[in-house]
């Protein structure tokens, strides 16, 4: 199943927040941080793990996708209550593979692992970005791929208050499905219809409304002509 992204009917939260200037994160020809890393090794002990994760997170943001187009849950949650949309996405797309050298950590999907333990991240075993790829079990059922990206690369970076929101632009090629939520309504559902229809670029793009199913906890898929 290729990965998707809930997109409308909810509040998208940014790539990543915070300054990007000066910082030594940021070198766009090494993909892999670990030994930038290092330049928190001499902070004090207590306060390592946070002070290593607010750096990361000043300079790299998170794609978060997921292969189940169809959870009740999620589309509660992130979804406006089954009345937004999820954008389904080629997986092979050139996009979701940008690495610049073998062991970049960035650019490119990887798969979330679900654990009951958190990652073990200290002075003597600074593993990179594999926090970020670990979550708590309560999250498993969201079957989560995640693209970490330099925030520096962003096409675009928005204000909203204090909130710094870092934009990318992703090719129509890359989008393959465009799901509709089962409460979304006939106009809702007319307005992205034509929206797809207006746009050759777009022309190679599925229509799926979802609708509930009578007998079971589940949502069926009906293409949209």
């Amino acid at each position: 199943m290729s990965p998707g992204m809930i997109i409308s009917g909810c509040s998208i939260p940014p790539a990543g927040k915070g300054s990007i200037a000066g910082n030594p994160y940021l070198n766009k020809n090494k993909g892999n941080i670990l030994s930038e890393l290092e330049v928190v090794s001499s902070l004090m002990a207590p306060s390592i793990r946070s002070q290593i994760y607010k750096k990361i997170d000043d300079s790299v943001g998170i794609l978060s996708l997921t292969t189940k187009y169809d959870n009740l849950l999620m589309w509660s949650h992130y979804a406006n209550d089954h009345r937004g949309m999820v954008i389904g996405f080629d997986e092979k797309h050139p996009f979701f593979n940008q690495t610049t050298t073998e062991d970049d950590e960035l650019r490119h999907l990887r798969k979330v692992s679900y654990s009951k333990k958190r990652s073990n991240l200290s002075l003597n075993n600074l593993d990179g970005l594999a926090g970020y790829m670990v979550k708590s079990l309560e999250w498993e059922y969201e079957q989560e791929w995640r693209m970490l990206m330099p925030l520096v690369d962003a096409d675009k970076v928005e204000y909203i208050g204090n909130q710094s929101v870092y934009l990318f632009k992703i090719l129509f090629s890359a989008i393959k499905t465009v799901y509709i939520g089962a409460r979304s309504g006939g106009a809702y559902k007319e307005d992205v219809n034509n929206i797809l229809s207006a746009n050759p670029k777009l022309f190679h793009v599925e229509l799926v409304a979802l609708k509930t199913d009578d007998k079971e906890f589940s949502l069926i898929p009906e293409a949209v002509d």
